[in-house]
């Protein structure tokens, strides 16, 4: 009769066990694949971000397609951006198609002689334009936080393999 229970209760803990085995299977492979679209997104919002970067002064036709097509984009991917770079990345995306009209009304300004008024453009100007260039590096560094995290989790695997057998020997 014990062996009985005894045998049930290995069957039990072995089921036990391979369920557990498997959640943390799938919760890795969950875990893979929203690493991985994250970084396709970013990839593409750096690319975009590029495309920005070279339409803002390029002619009024050429911004408009780009910056209709980067709004598409972003509308389908902003959830895998990290929330400031889809924060900063919408607002750039508004920015880039302000930013003539806003430089037109800067020189206007100046030309009229309004001096106070100009230099308040110019500095807002100045701050679109500055987001606007620094969207890709800031892209690029979001992206790094992957590449930190593998780094330190291979260096603690490489630790571990080398703390490991010195404690067996014990």
């Amino acid at each position: 009769m014990s062996e009985v229970i005894f045998g049930l209760v290995g069957v039990l803990i072995g089921v036990i066990v391979t369920l557990i085995i498997h959640q943390h299977e799938r919760r890795d492979r969950y875990l893979f694949a929203i690493i991985q679209e994250r970084l396709s997104a970013a990839q593409e919002a750096y690319e975009w971000s590029l495309r920005m970067k070279s339409a803002i002064h390029g002619d009024e036709e050429v911004r408009s397609e780009v910056l209709a097509e980067v709004r598409e984009w972003f509308n389908s991917n902003s959830l895998y951006l990290p929330p400031d770079i889809r924060r900063d990345f919408d607002r750039i995306i508004n920015n880039v198609w302000d930013y003539k009209d806003e430089l037109s009304y800067y020189r206007q300004l100046k030309s009229e002689g309004k001096k106070e008024e100009a230099e308040k453009q110019h500095s807002e100007l100045m701050h679109s334009f500055k987001g606007i260039i620094n969207l890709p590096r800031r892209i690029e560094r979001s992206v790094s936080v992957y590449y930190e995290f593998e780094k330190a989790w291979s260096l603690y695997q490489r630790l571990w393999s080398f703390i490991k057998p010195k404690r067996d020997l014990e």
